[in-house]
C-alpha cells in the first residue's frame, strides 16, 4: 500500500467479493442528493458538506483497511469534518455578501460541520471548540491529511466549485488557527437569534425549516443521502397515478362495508352520515388545498381513519405530496389502522415502532425498515419524535 493512494483508486466501504464501491462516486452521489452545486447558497453549502462527509477516507490508513478487511477503519470524520469547515470558508469569502447575510451562512456551516463530524455517531451539542478538537489535537489530522491525495480532492472541489482558489499548503496552519475562529462564531451566533428566513426561502424555493429543527432537517439531507447511495436503494414514492387506483380501492371498500352494515342491521342514518362526511372532508380540502394543516375532528365510528387517507391521497393525485405517514399513539391503534388502510386502499403498508425489529428477522427487511423503503408509513408518536429530534446521527 503506497503511503498516498489516487483519490481515483479510493474506495468508499470495505470490498465485498467482486464489489467496489469507488470514493468519488459515493462523494458525488450523496453531494448530488443532498444539495446543489448550482442553486441557492444554502444548497451549494448541502453539495459541499455531501461531496466531503467521508472525504476522510482518502487516507491511507483507510484504505489500507478497506482492501484489508481486519479490524475497524481509522476515524475518518474528524477529518472530513475539518475539511469542510476549511473549503466552506474559503468558499463562503469568494461571495458578495451583506454582513448578515454572511453570518446566517457561517451559523449553517458549523451545523454542518458538526453534522458530518458525528455523522457516526451521537449528535453532540455546539461547543467553544471545533467538534474534533476533544479527541485530536490539529497536528494529528494534519499527520492523516498527509496521507490524503490532497491534490485530487481539491481538483474534485474545485470541478464543482470553479470560483475556489484555496492554496493546498496552507491547511496544517489553518487547523492550528482555526479553534479560535471557531470560538468567536459559536459566542456571537450564541448572542444574535438566527434570523427567520434566508435565501433558499426567499428565491423562490421550498422554504428554510424553522430554526429550531434545522439541525434534524440537516442530518436528514445527509444521512438519507449517504445511506441510500451506500445500500443501493431506490427512493420509494407514491406517484399520482398510484393514489388515483388507491382511491378507487378506497371508495370501493366503503361502498362494501356499508352495504354489510346496512345488511347486518346499522341505522341507514348512520351509514350514509359517515360517507357524507368523509366527502365533506374532501370537498373542503380542495377547497382550502393550498393549507399546509388540516384537523379533523369527529366522534368514535365515524370513520377518521379512512377520511384522513382519503384526504391524503387526494393530496397526492393533486401531486402536492408523495408519501403517506400515518402516525398514531399506541401500537393497538397502528396494528388495527394499518390493516384497515391496506385493505381499503391495497397499499403497500409499512409498520415502524418499537417492536418492528424483533418482527423482522431478515437483514433486508430491516434495511427496508430503518429506511422507510415504502410508500405508505405508519408509525408511533414516539418513533416519529425519534426522526425529528434523534441522539444519533444515524
Amino acid at each position: 500500500m503506497p503511503l498516498v493512494v489516487p483519490l481515483a483508486e479510493c474506495r468508499a466501504r470495505p470490498d465485498q467479493t467482486a464489489t467496489r464501491w469507488p470514493l468519488v462516486e459515493h462523494l458525488t452521489e450523496v453531494a448530488s442528493h443532498c444539495g446543489s452545486a448550482t442553486g441557492s447558497r444554502e444548497e451549494r453549502l448541502a453539495f459541499l458538506a455531501g461531496l466531503l462527509h467521508d472525504a476522510g477516507k482518502c487516507q491511507a490508513a483507510w484504505q489500507s483497511y478497506a482492501r484489508a478487511q481486519t479490524g475497524k477503519g481509522p476515524p475518518h470524520a474528524p477529518l472530513s469534518a475539518a475539511l469542510f469547515a476549511w473549503l466552506a470558508e474559503a468558499l463562503i469569502a469568494t461571495w458578495e455578501l451583506e454582513p448578515g447575510s454572511k453570518q446566517e451562512l457561517r451559523r449553517l456551516c458549523l451545523d454542518w460541520t458538526r453534522l458530518i463530524y458525528c455523522h457516526h455517531d451521537a449528535l453532540d451539542d455546539l461547543d467553544l471548540r471545533p467538534p474534533w478538537e476533544k479527541s485530536w489535537a490539529p497536528a494529528e489530522l494534519a499527520a492523516m491529511w498527509a496521507t490524503c491525495d490532497v491534490i485530487g480532492l481539491v481538483q474534485l472541489v474545485r470541478s464543482h466549485f470553479p470560483e475556489l482558489t484555496v492554496q493546498i499548503g496552507p491547511f496544517p496552519d489553518w487547523l492550528a488557527e482555526y479553534g479560535d475562529v471557531w470560538e468567536r462564531r459559536v459566542r456571537f451566533i450564541s448572542s444574535v437569534p438566527p434570523s427567520g428566513a434566508t435565501a433558499l426561502g426567499d428565491n423562490g424555493a421550498a422554504p428554510a425549516p424553522h430554526p429550531g429543527l434545522r439541525l434534524a432537517h440537516l442530518s436528514g439531507q445527509l444521512i438519507s443521502a449517504d445511506r441510500y447511495h451506500a445500500g443501493q436503494f431506490q427512493l420509494v414514492t407514491l406517484r399520482p397515478s398510484e393514489a388515483r387506483a388507491a382511491l378507487a380501492h378506497l371508495h370501493a371498500f366503503c361502498q362494501a362495508r356499508a352495504e354489510e352494515r346496512l345488511a347486518a342491521g346499522a341505522s341507514p342514518q348512520l351509514v350514509a352520515a359517515r360517507a357524507a362526511l368523509q366527502q365533506q372532508a374532501v370537498e373542503r380540502y380542495h377547497r382550502t388545498a393550498e393549507s399546509a394543516f388540516f384537523s379533523l375532528t369527529l366522534p368514535t365510528g365515524y370513520g377518521k381513519t379512512l377520511t384522513s387517507v382519503r384526504v391524503a391521497l387526494e393530496a397526492v393525485a393533486d401531486g402536492r405530496c408523495s408519501r403517506l405517514i400515518f402516525v398514531a399513539p399506541y401500537l393497538s391503534i397502528l396494528s388495527q389502522a394499518a390493516d384497515e388502510v391496506y385493505r381499503a386502499t391495497k397499499l403497500p403498508v409499512l409498520q415502524h415502532h418499537s417492536l418492528s425489529l424483533l418482527e423482522h428477522g431478515d437483514d433486508d427487511d430491516v434495511e427496508a425498515l430503518d429506511s422507510w423503503q415504502a410508500s405508505v408509513i405508519l408509525t408511533t408518536f414516539n418513533q416519529l419524535f425519534r426522526v425529528l429530534f434523534p441522539r444519533r446521527a444515524q
